[in-house]
């Protein structure tokens, strides 16, 4: 999904999907192997995505690959 379709895709699911309030958890992971042009890629998206996220009051918890 790109970035700026996520609030939309949130606001889509039911009240049922929210047990813990406005939380989202997102993985993301990079791995040390990846090139340098990619690991840029994926900060630059994770910012996109926690200001989107921040905006609309949602908190955010990042969980390292593998939790």
């Amino acid at each position: 999904m790109r970035p700026e379709e996520l609030l939309n895709a949130l606001a889509q699911l039911p009240p049922s999907a929210w047990p813990y309030g406005r939380v989202v958890a997102i993985l993301g992971e990079v791995k040390p192997s990846s090139p340098e042009a990619d690991k840029i890629a994926i900060r630059r998206i994770r910012g996109i995505v926690a200001g989107e996220l921040q905006g609309a009051h949602v908190a955010i918890e990042w969980e390292p690959a593998g939790s």
